[in-house]
């Protein structure tokens, strides 16, 4: 039912704390509106004074009838407090922009929204803002700017609290330590700007593009964020206490335990391969979030609402607290800890830095793109697994074995391979450095064709029919190791240590061995040398 064109409120939708706060948004905009009301009367007055002008009268009864709706929507909101009967709860669908309103709210709460954009004064001319900043005036709160284009302007600490921004072009905008309190930018691109220290507390943020964006110490508190797209973004110094991010897309978003997530909603949320790591997440509701390949070590779930979450390849350690009863085995969820079995699992694209995975069978598992910076898989089982293109920086494989499996443009520098069991692995573009320890590694039969393994210590490395044609090993320490039969035909071996190496049978066809210490070195005749 409607009563001077106001929809009654569906008090079986909604909850305690969100009534509440949509009731206390509702009174702000009410006074924003009264005050521009206020301004538009003055300045009928004003213009009735100066000349006759027969229209004024009707648009002033306009204006009366508009506050008398003002009025009554307040008296609503007051009479919706005063109820005292239970309050069922309501769940989040992913095609709702909401999740704790019915739908006759949400209705009315965007025709609000909509009425409140139509009948602002008109946008402000874009350079003459940008004028005005640039000759310091930095108060431009309410003003209107929507679908104004500021692309790439620097706007730093500048006031635009409660104005309207709805849709603008805002995309490598500088708003840093920018207040941007309750302002509306529905629909805006704030791509790959710089929000660092901004305020950003009741703002209007649905279906926003908030990708690549610096979001640094960010004030998103009792923010909407719903459909927006946060693809990607560093949120771990952020605040969204409060916060509305039901159907909002997170997925591959960073957060630690500095992030501030205290009654936010994350119904609906596409959560797919973030990386929540010690997270405080108690009492959040994530009913419908999608968590597939999501990173959730140590996370604190404590409380939280899981009803229909996907979980599918994502993972979790000892330390990781899920809600009572609920079993992350059987939503598909993998552990990671010491020992653990887990061949030819997919954990593609998976963040696990500094995860403990030594002695764990991972054999056949896909691990494309997969961070593992810093890892411990010390006589690990990956034999056969695809690592191509994962970042191994200073990862720990000591005694692992690793044979046949895809290296491919993996990253390489400061992994610890000694004694690993490299035999017939593909490590065609792979990143090597000085830190990369290969020392006692089998690399027999591997593919190193065109390699830089300038400098590292690759003593005793068993590299026996191993394609290195066009490496470039100079300056490399081989001391005593095997190139049986391996493939140097114009591979770059000046001033390396090949003493007591073993080069019998190798092809050594234009290879450079300018300044090479060979002494004792077997070579490709058989002959020792002096």
């Amino acid at each position: 039912m409607s009563k001077a064109g106001i929809t009654t409120v569906n008090m079986s939708n909604f909850e305690p704390d969100s009534l509440v706060s949509r009731i206390e948004k509702l009174e702000l905009r009410q006074q924003i509106l009264a005050k521009h009301i206020i301004q538009i009367k003055r300045q009928l007055n004003s213009c009735s004074e100066q000349s006759d002008n027969h229209w004024l009268p009707s648009l002033q009864d306009a204006l009366n009838q508009l506050q008398q709706q003002l009025d009554e929507r307040s008296m609503q909101a007051s009479l919706v407090m005063a109820v005292n009967e239970p309050i069922e709860e309501s769940s989040c669908q992913e095609k709702s922009a909401l999740t704790e309103v019915g739908s006759e709210e949400l209705k009315t709460d965007q025709s609000f929204d909509d009425f409140y954009e139509d009948n602002q004064e008109p946008p402000i001319d874009t350079k003459e803002f940008l004028s005005q900043y640039k000759n310091k005036e930095r108060d431009f709160t309410g003003i209107n700017l929507s679908r104004a284009n500021l692309s790439g302007a620097n706007l730093s600490e500048v006031n635009l609290s409660s104005s309207n921004l709805n849709r603008a072009y805002l995309n490598r905008v500088n708003f840093q330590s920018a207040c941007l309190n309750g302002v509306n930018l529905r629909g805006a691109d704030i791509s790959e700007a710089n929000l660092t220290n901004a305020n950003l507390e009741q703002a209007n943020l649905d279906n926003a593009d908030i990708q690549h964006t610096r979001v640094f110490q960010t004030n998103f508190a009792k923010a909407k964020l719903r459909k927006a797209n946060l693809s990607g973004v560093d949120l771990n110094s952020a605040d969204l206490r409060g916060a509305d991010l039901c159907g909002a897309n997170l997925s591959r978003v960073s957060m630690s335990f500095q992030t501030n997530l205290g009654g936010a909603n994350l119904s609906a949320t596409n959560l797919t391969g973030a990386y929540l790591r010690a997270v405080r997440l108690m009492k959040i509701d994530f009913r419908n979030a999608n968590l597939r390949n999501a990173t959730l070590l140590g996370a604190n779930f404590v409380g939280a609402d899981f009803q229909s979450v996907k979980l599918t390849e994502a993972v979790y350690d000892t330390a990781t607290v899920f809600p009572e009863g609920f079993d992350p085995v059987k939503a598909g969820a993998y552990l990671i800890a010491h020992n653990v079995s887990l061949p030819n699992k997919n954990l593609a694209g998976t963040n696990l830095m500094s995860a403990e995975l030594s002695g764990a069978d991972l054999s056949g598992a896909s691990l494309v793109g997969t961070n593992l910076n810093s890892a411990a898989l010390i006589q690990a089982f990956l034999n056969g697994a695809n690592l191509s293109k994962a970042s191994l920086h200073n990862t720990n494989f000591t005694a692992a074995d690793l044979s046949g499996v895809n290296l491919v443009s993996a990253n390489l520098s400061g992994a610890i391979l000694t004694a690993a069991n490299l035999s017939g692995s593909d490590l065609r573009k792979a990143a090597f450095d000085r830190q990369t320890k290969l020392n006692g590694a089998d690399l027999s039969g591997v593919n190193l064709a065109g390699q830089n393994l300038q400098k590292i210590n690759m003593s005793g490395v068993n590299m026996s029919n191993a394609n290195l044609c066009g490496a470039w090993l100079c300056f490399s320490n081989f001391n005593g190791a095997n190139f049986t039969s391996a493939d140097l035909r114009g591979a770059d071996l000046s001033s390396a240590n090949l003493e007591k190496a073993n080069l019998k049978s190798a092809n050594l066809s234009g290879a450079s061995l300018d300044g090479a210490k060979l002494s004792g070195a077997i070579m490709p005749d058989g002959t020792v040398h002096d």
